[in-house]
C-alpha cells in the first residue's frame, strides 16, 4: 500500500487520536461522515479529495489558546466567536467579540 500524503499531516493525527480514544463510529457521527469514508481514509485507500473531511476534522477536534477566555478552545469554537455579528445584546458577549477581533489569531471566515 502507498502511504497518502495526508498521512502525515496533522488533521489526520487529530482523527486517528479521536478515533482512538472513541470509536469510529462515534467519530463518524461527531464529524457527519459515514464510517466508510473515515475508513477509506484511515487505511489510506481514500480515491477522492480529504479538504472537506480536513477542514470538518480540524474544526471540529483542533484546539486554540484563547487570550481573552485564557483557556483553551476548539477551532469551531473560536471561527464562530471571531465571525459573528456584534452581540450588542449581552455586555460580555461584546468583550469577548472585540477581543476576538483583535486577536492575532483571528481565523478568517469559513464555513467551519
Amino acid at each position: 500500500m502507498i502511504k497518502q500524503d495526508y498521512m502525515s499531516e496533522k488533521w489526520f493525527d487529530l482523527l486517528k487520536t479521536h478515533i482512538a480514544q472513541k470509536s469510529m463510529n462515534a467519530v463518524a457521527r461527531e464529524l457527519a461522515y459515514s464510517k466508510t469514508t473515515l475508513s477509506l481514509i484511515m487505511n489510506g485507500k481514500y480515491t477522492g479529495k480529504t479538504d472537506r473531511v480536513r477542514d470538518k476534522v480540524l474544526a471540529t477536534y483542533a484546539q486554540v489558546r484563547c487570550p481573552h477566555q485564557n483557556q483553551v478552545i476548539v477551532m469551531s469554537e473560536c471561527v464562530a466567536l471571531a465571525t459573528a455579528a456584534a452581540p450588542t445584546h449581552n455586555p460580555l458577549k461584546m468583550q469577548q467579540w472585540r477581543a476576538c477581533q483583535h486577536c492575532p489569531s483571528k481565523p478568517e471566515r469559513s464555513s467551519a
